[in-house]
């Protein structure tokens, strides 16, 4: 109930907001949280056709979270898999903040003349959030390459390192962009997502947190001085043997590591020079390929792309776009001409796997918060209020396990294909569950009742935020 209060104080209403026309820009610059604002707002105005503009919350000084939902008019009624992009969880790394602001501009544009375009946004709903952290970005100062002030939110909190984690448990108080971005997972069924953050080049991939990881405070220090000039050797030596053994990285795979690996690899190999997995400087490791799991570089708890996988199955990649964390403005060009081919790659994604409809056998209803499960892979995700469901998968031979509360479970082998084109392409799926007869008895062996991951999101936000949670059934 306190997390639900708390959701309704900080739900914003774009009722009565005054906006007025967003500057020409000559020079290549920032936008302040005002002038994103009224950038936003003239998107949403110019193209009412395609886009909403909505807010999942305020930050702590009342900012608007603003988040653009871009869908073309006429494309299917269900089906369209769900894509969120965020920058700026970090105040002081807004390179994703603008890239962001650059995509939407872009797609909308190039609707009517660039076949890419077209077919994603044919296929795609797709939700720009360019700052989760407003707050710390008006802290932040431009050019500031390395840990300059506005990391933070405004209590002084690592956005990246507050969320429920699958290993330990959290006791970062919550925050309120924490809350927006947990509360947003339970309303739309998202399939992929990037968080776009700075201070490195390369496509991180989870998990983030391992079970030995348990006080990651010095690691953070070490880092640190490192991304100021020190030498990582001279660091090094002056570590006990112990603190030696604590900071020795391992990998920490998901159960869907190998689409993990190729969602990464997408990103960097479409990118202009991730790819090469150069260093930013003497001090850091390099990444071949310019993938890296996130444990193996360095592990934490309460990351953002690893509570999107195991609270709701959504596939979020961490991306490491320029070495500065805030370059000067007059980069920006440069990194949009970097990145702008590796998003629209990743965008078309969403369209590999498998995807359809889970209905009743008897009246053809859509099902909706049914749990499926592909065997092998024990991280479940939920079918939306339609009864849609997405999953990014590889070619190959699967199982999916379907259960539903007031039916029987059901497993269905299917194939995904190797797509013939240039365009990733689905297997889609009609699933039809069989009631459970009412006269028999609810503990009968046939019967599965499951919890849908947006409950078990909200159960682990609230173990974490309130120190309570009612029994969650997990998939054996």
């Amino acid at each position: 109930m306190f997390l639900l209060l708390l959701l309704v104080l900080l739900a914003p209403s774009l009722d009565g907001i005054q906006v007025t026309p967003a500057p020409r820009r000559t020079a290549p610059s920032y936008h302040s949280y005002e002038q994103m604002t009224r950038f936003l707002n003239e998107i949403a105005r110019n193209h009412s056709d395609f886009v909403t503009l909505y807010s999942v919350g305020r930050s702590v000084e009342q900012r608007e979270l603003w988040v653009l939902r871009i869908r073309a008019p006429g494309s299917p009624v269900l089906g369209l898999p769900h894509i969120k992009l965020i920058g700026n969880i970090h105040g002081n790394e807004p390179v994703g903040r603008e890239l962001i602001l650059n995509m939407a501009d872009y797609l909308l544009k190039n609707y009517k003349t660039n076949e890419e375009v077209k077919w994603i946004l044919d296929r795609t709903i797709i939700h720009l959030l360019p700052s989760m952290n407003p707050d710390g970005f008006e802290r932040s100062r431009e050019g500031d390459c390395y840990n300059g002030p506005g990391r933070e939110n405004r209590n002084f909190v690592d956005l990246n390192r507050s969320f429920p984690d699958q290993f330990k448990l959290n006791t970062i108080p919550p925050q309120p962009e924490t809350i927006a971005i947990a509360h947003w997972l339970t309303q739309v069924p998202f399939v992929l997502s990037i968080s776009f953050h700075g201070g490195a080049l390369v496509a991180n991939y989870p998990y983030d947190s391992n079970p030995g990881v348990d006080d990651h405070g010095l690691l953070e220090e070490i880092l640190r001085n490192v991304s100021k000039g020190e030498n990582l050797l001279d660091l090094w030596k002056k570590l006990s043997p112990d603190e030696q053994d604590l900071l020795v990285p391992e990998e920490s795979l998901t159960p869907d590591d190998d689409v993990f690996k190729y969602l990464a690899k997408t990103y960097s190999h479409n990118h202009l020079t991730m790819y090469q997995g150069k260093t930013c400087n003497n001090n850091q490791p390099s990444f071949p390929g310019g993938i890296t799991n996130g444990a193996a570089w360095y592990a934490f708890n309460g990351g953002m792309q690893d509570f999107n996988y195991v609270a709701h199955g959504c596939m979020e990649l961490t991306l490491e776009v320029s070495c500065c964390k805030y370059p000067q403005a007059v980069h920006l060009p440069r990194l949009w001409n970097e990145n702008r081919k590796a998003m629209l790659e990743f965008l078309k994604q969403s369209q590999l796997g498998v995807r359809g409809l889970i209905l009743d056998k008897v009246t053809s209803a859509y099902i909706p918060d049914a749990l499926l499960h592909i065997a092998g892979r024990h991280i479940p995700f939920t079918s939306s209020k339609n009864g849609e469901f997405w999953r990014v998968l590889l070619p190959g031979h699967y199982i999916l396990t379907v259960a539903a509360h007031g039916y029987h479970s059901q497993s269905f082998p299917f194939t995904v294909q190797t797509p013939n084109s240039t365009y990733p392409t689905s297997t889609w799926l009609n699933i039809y569950l069989q009631p459970v007869d009412p006269l028999i008895s609810e503990s009968s062996s046939n019967h599965v009742q499951m919890t849908s991951s947006s409950d078990r999101g909200l159960c682990l936000t609230l173990l974490v935020f309130l120190s309570t949670c009612v029994t969650v059934q997990f998939w054996s």
